[in-house]
Formats: structure tokens, sequence, C-alpha cells
């Protein structure tokens, strides 16, 4: 909500600009890209640039949140039998899951480099 509301603020900063000057040229509008790169928009955009792509990952959406239900499940729920340690029910999750190591690690590295 942030960037659209900076990005709001630079339109109507070049378009004051513009009425001022009564210039609507390509050359004064292209002012708009100018002051967005400039501004905290144009470098959070360039900072996540990346995301989107990390973000369209199936298991983010699909995987993780049921893998974190699951052991979150197995570490609180009050079944009252004697607590397994956080690391078994944690590594009996993963097994079940079907997801590997290997493609949890290439997640987070993604994710890392992403975001």
């Amino acid at each position: 909500m942030y960037l659209a509301a900076g990005s709001a603020l630079a339109a109507a900063e070049v378009i004051e600009k513009a009425f001022q000057t009564m210039d609507f040229g390509q050359q004064s509008m292209d002012q708009y890209r100018a002051l967005l790169d400039s501004s905290f928009v144009g470098k959070d955009i360039a900072t996540y640039a990346k995301a989107p792509a990390f973000l369209e990952c199936p298991r983010m959406y699909k995987n993780y949140g049921r893998l974190a239900a699951e052991v979150f499940y197995g570490i609180f729920n009050h079944d009252l039998k004697p607590r397994r340690h956080m690391r078994k029910v944690g590594l009996d999750v993963l097994k079940a899951s079907g997801l590997k190591l290997t493609q949890i690690i290439g997640d987070v590295l993604a994710g890392i480099r992403a975001l």
C-alpha cells in the first residue's frame, strides 16, 4: 500500500510541474519514472525484484504451510501422552510430507537471495 501511495505522490508532483509549465510532452512525463526510481518506491522495487519468481514456487503455498501446521500440531496437541522431542516430531512430519531436505534448503536459499 505504501508503494501505491509513494507512486501517487510522484505522479502528483510531476503533474503539478506539468501544469505550472504547461508542458505535457513525453519528456515532461518521463520525469515521473525518474522521480519514482529515485524515491523509496523505486529502491524497494529494485530490492525485491526477484521476489515474484521466488513466490511462484508452489511449495510455498501447498507444502510449507501444511508442514508447519503438522509440526505445531505434533508439538502442542494435548493428547495426554508423554511429549516427544521436537526434533523427532519435526523429522517424522518431514518424512511424511514427501518433501526432500534438498528442496527445503534450495527454497530457503532462493528466499534469502530474493528477499
